[in-house]
């Protein structure tokens, strides 16, 4: 999976934040802003796609509480908003520091 996860247009996704993975389908269009290739749908994958084993537990609802309390972000799809999160809270950093 995770060689999967380094080619270059694979509909593989891992958001390090929140240590989601996803599998993008449907229709792509280009993003404008970053130049990326993104795909209309992004499904959660719960298990490996090759060998079925259980991927680690999703954070992303333990990431926006915690950056919408600590930080004071309302919406955390708004790339303003999000200026106001410190770089440890957009990596792995923080996850790890807590042991999940």
């Amino acid at each position: 999976m995770e060689g999967a996860l380094e080619e270059y247009g694979t509909p593989l996704r891992y958001i390090p934040y929140t240590r989601s993975y996803y599998m993008e389908y449907g229709t792509a269009f280009k993003n404008e802003e970053t130049g990326e290739i993104v795909f209309g749908v992004a499904e959660p994958l719960f298990y490996c796609p090759w060998c079925g084993i259980k991927l680690p537990k999703r954070l992303m609802q333990e990431w926006k509480t915690i950056v919408k309390k600590k930080f004071n972000v309302i919406d955390t799809l708004d790339k303003d908003e999000l200026k106001k999160v410190p770089e440890e809270y957009i990596t792995e950093e923080w996850w790890k520091k807590k042991g999940l």
